[in-house]
């Protein structure tokens, strides 16, 4: 009995291989056809170990990949926590959007106010609540960031990667007060149209008192 399943594993091993456009070992398929049935199954067997191992060598990077991604994100999040415990004045922004419209094949919508708070180097994905003119609410995908240096602010409709483009707001050492910024747009899956920013600086860091 154990050699009959031994003798179907290594003739299935065979016919699947047989079967695929590949050959074991880079043979071609002339090549393959001239084998013996022995020898195509020592074959396919090595070919088997083989693929088993870059199988294993595969998941051993993919593994890596992951602790590293892991680790970077553990890194990032330590450093903006820290920001926001013991950051200088200038560190976090205050923005507020007060509105504007979302056009997209039901029309125009209306994006209804959203505020929230950004420090520096810090990435958020935020989901806005826009409305049509019967009050259904739709959500809409914005990703935000604030510089590493302190330098932008930038607004995209995907994680900065999107030719399409996004919002590039300078600091211009204003944002002691709000300042206002005035008819942005950003194009994409959905277009956000006569966008009004509000940024300024947070008062509630550690070098703001």
């Amino acid at each position: 009995m154990f050699y009959r399943l031994v003798y179907i594993s290594l003739f299935s091993i065979v016919f699947f291989t047989a079967c695929s456009t590949k050959y074991p070992l880079g043979l071609s398929e002339k090549e393959w056809e001239t084998l013996s049935i022995e020898k195509k199954t020592q074959y396919a067997l090595e070919q088997s170990k083989i693929d088993e191992k870059k199988r294993e060598e595969e998941l051993q990077r993919w593994k890596l990949q992951k602790e590293y991604e892991l680790q970077e994100k553990k890194i990032y999040q330590e450093r903006i926590d820290e920001v926001y415990r013991d950051g200088n004045y200038g560190d976090i922004i205050t923005i507020n959007l007060y509105g504007g419209y979302i056009e997209n094949y039901k029309g125009f919508l209306s994006l209804q106010p959203y505020s929230f708070s950004l420090a520096r180097g810090e990435i958020q994905k935020l989901e806005l609540i826009a409305r049509d003119k019967r009050n259904h609410s739709y959500k809409v995908e914005l990703w935000v960031k604030f510089d590493l240096k302190g330098n932008q602010l930038i607004l995209s409709n995907e994680r900065f990667n999107s030719k399409n483009g996004g919002i590039i707001i300078l600091n211009n050492g204003r944002w002691h007060k709000e300042k206002l910024y005035k008819n942005s747009k950003l194009y994409g899956y959905k277009k956000i149209k006569d966008l009004l920013i509000g940024v300024r600086y947070s008062e509630f860091t550690k070098g703001s008192f």
